[in-house]
């Protein structure tokens, strides 16, 4: 990495890790978008952030003796404190044990575990049986609402590793892309830091193109989530640069920045077809999205970004609330060692 990356104020200083989330919630297995960086960190100040509407449990009656009395001489502030702070406990729990046992993207395997999680579900399990005719392997990713930039950036930077000339074409646009952050208005300071990490790993893969690295650079907290912050602040840039156009499918009465500073900048917010329109467009990257949910198709519906894409380089499986990354048949890239030994 470059002195500039090297000198760069660490991740924990700008993008709050799980055990500084001021909320998270467990939905369709994927941590709720609602999971936001604490205010005090420079992510959540610079490009904004929400706070979880944490609902006041139900009043208990207890006897009025020993412990019981106690609790029911405090005040009401002090018991809606001390039930907030049960909850947000819980909620840091579910973080913590995601952040231990899922990698933030996980090994090449078979579909063979998507099978046996919806065994018992007749309207899924059809649904995976019709994938595997056509796919053949899968890297799960984290469920903490960066699954889907974290999905694409990986699947994108594996197709760039064997496809040189998009590698280049890939790293022109985020050169150039950094005075156009500028001049909406992003900060310089830390626009600039996520930048030059940006830019290293792509001069890094220019010389040490191999899937290892980008397993590497992918599952390194502090080089993966600068990635997925510079992905943000491209995908606001391009909503916001085309305001006119994406106002009409923004909802609750709020502005393109609105949406931008409170749905798309901050980490931990899920994506959906706006975000995921915005950057394909940015990117001029083709995607196909596979819906798995339980319409009465008994096929995983393909969307395509842009809607004229007709040669996909990246594929996504959706179920509701999460993404992972999917390879076609016979597109599937060879094991790498680890893997090998593995099998």
């Amino acid at each position: 990495m470059s002195e500039a990356a090297e000198s760069a104020p660490s991740l924990e200083q700008v993008v709050p890790d799980a055990e500084e989330l001021s909320a998270a919630t467990a939905s369709d297995g994927c941590l709720s978008e609602q999971m936001t960086a604490d205010a005090g960190g420079a992510v959540c100040a610079t490009y904004g952030g929400g706070a979880s509407n944490v609902t006041e449990m139900p009043e208990i009656d207890l006897p009025q003796t020993g412990a019981a009395s106690t609790v029911a001489a405090m005040p009401a502030t002090e018991t809606t404190v001390n039930q907030d702070e049960l909850i947000l406990a819980q909620e840091q729990k579910i973080a913590d044990d995601i952040k231990a046992s899922i990698q933030m993207v996980g090994p090449k395997t078979d579909l063979g575990p998507l099978q046996r999680e919806f065994a018992n579900d007749i309207v899924y399990s059809t649904k995976v049986d019709q994938l595997q005719t056509r796919y053949s392997y899968m890297r799960r990713t984290r469920p903490d609402g960066n699954c889907f930039l974290r999905g694409f950036i990986f699947a994108y930077l594996e197709h760039c590793i064997s496809h040189m000339e998009e590698l280049l074409r890939f790293k022109k646009y985020i050169a150039d892309s950094k005075e156009e952050l500028f001049k909406l208005g992003f900060p310089k300071f830390t626009t600039e830091d996520f930048y030059d990490m940006f830019m290293d790993v792509l001069s890094d893969l220019e010389k040490n193109s191999s899937l290892e690295r980008v397993e590497s650079i992918m599952n390194d907290p502090g080089t993966s989530d600068y990635l997925v912050v510079y992905l943000r602040l491209l995908i606001s840039a391009h909503l916001q640069k085309n305001a006119d156009f994406f106002t009409f499918f923004i909802e609750g009465g709020r502005t393109v920045e609105e949406f931008c500073k409170q749905e798309v900048e901050p980490m931990y917010r899920e994506c959906d077809h706006l975000h995921i329109v915005s950057l394909t467009a940015a990117l001029s990257v083709a995607v196909c999205v596979l819906y798995m949910d339980r319409g009465d198709s008994k096929t995983a519906a393909a969307h395509h970004f842009p809607e004229d894409a007709t040669q996909p380089v990246i594929y996504l499986l959706y179920r509701p609330g999460h993404y992972d990354v999917l390879y076609k048949a016979e597109e599937a890239p060879a094991a790498t060692a680890t893997e090998q030994q593995e099998t």
